[in-house]
């Protein structure tokens, strides 16, 4: 009798390992917004210089709740509305 591994119930998780960490990472420097933005960019554009071309050498297709959900997990807090920097530069 083999002692194959049983794989638990539900749908597998997609992102894993250093991928995960690495979107983690995206959203406590950027915020979810832009996170996302990086990690679906096309190859060239100047938002895909961003992330790791190693850990990521491809776009995702990352859904927000995907981001979101990742995040919640590492326990990062994440805040509502326009950071304080963008509003100020943006009233001037």
């Amino acid at each position: 009798m083999s002692r194959k591994q049983k794989r638990g119930r539900g749908r597998p998780k997609v992102y894993t390992g250093n991928v995960a960490k690495h979107i983690v990472g995206l959203v406590r420097k950027h915020g979810a917004t832009k996170a996302r933005a990086i990690l679906n960019a096309a190859n060239g554009s100047p938002e895909a210089k961003m992330r790791s071309s190693k850990t990521v050498p491809n776009p995702l297709g990352i859904s927000m709740p995907t981001v979101l959900g990742l995040a919640k997990a590492a326990g990062v807090v994440l805040k509502r509305g326009r950071p304080r920097k963008a509003a100020s530069k943006a009233a001037a």
